[in-house]
């Protein structure tokens, strides 16, 4: 069947043919991408990163143990991290 130069011609433009519609396919049924904070847990730690006043990248981590809350962010200037603010979150919310 595949000797004729025809039909292995026809065969090759089917499976190329089909390629092409799986990718239009996955093109068309993919979900849109949704900015958002992507939160992480290891241990007794939660880190998530947020934004202050729309330039400056923060992470803040909770610290489960020690039921502490530090805020830092990446200071550009000298290359490394700063602590912002750290929260007493027993005395936050008053256990």
């Amino acid at each position: 069947m595949l000797k004729n130069p025809q039909n292995l011609t026809i065969v090759l433009l089917l499976a190329t043919a089909v390629v092409l519609a799986a990718m239009l396919l996955a093109t068309f049924t993919t979900r849109d991408a949704q900015a958002g904070t992507s939160a992480g847990k290891q241990g007794d730690y939660i880190m998530v990163n947020g934004m202050w006043s729309g330039s400056t990248d923060l992470v803040y981590i909770v610290d489960i143990a020690a039921r502490k809350l530090n805020v830092y962010y990446a200071h550009a200037a000298s290359n490394d991290v700063k602590l912002i603010q750290t929260v007493d979150l027993a005395k936050a919310f008053e256990e």
